[in-house]
């Protein structure tokens, strides 16, 4: 009966270690997927709830940090975009070329 025992607990044991050569493999890859998906669940709550502070600070006429919407939307729409954009162009393209 000790002879069963014990070759029943060698098969027990390399199983295991079969299973603990196969199981590194795929836990390594699922906590990274689902650290990165939980992150960015994360982020988009903030951004929803920084969303929504800016629409009910805006609607109350209230200013964060002295800022109000109204300066926000008047510097984003004086801004000339393209001219910037075409700048950066540029430097990037001469940048590159010097090298």
């Amino acid at each position: 009966m000790e002879k069963h025992d014990h070759r029943h607990k060698e098969e027990l044991l390399q199983q295991m270690r079969r299973q603990a050569e196969i199981r590194p493999e795929q836990n390594d890859s699922e906590p990274a997927a689902s650290s990165d998906t939980g992150t960015f669940k994360i982020r988009l709550a903030l951004a929803g709830v920084l969303l929504l502070t800016i629409i009910l600070l805006d609607q109350k006429g209230k200013c964060f940090a002295g800022i109000s919407m109204d300066q926000v939307l008047h510097y984003i729409t004086d801004a000339d975009y393209g001219t910037y954009l075409k700048t950066w162009v540029e430097t990037a393209v001469n940048g590159s070329q010097a090298l």
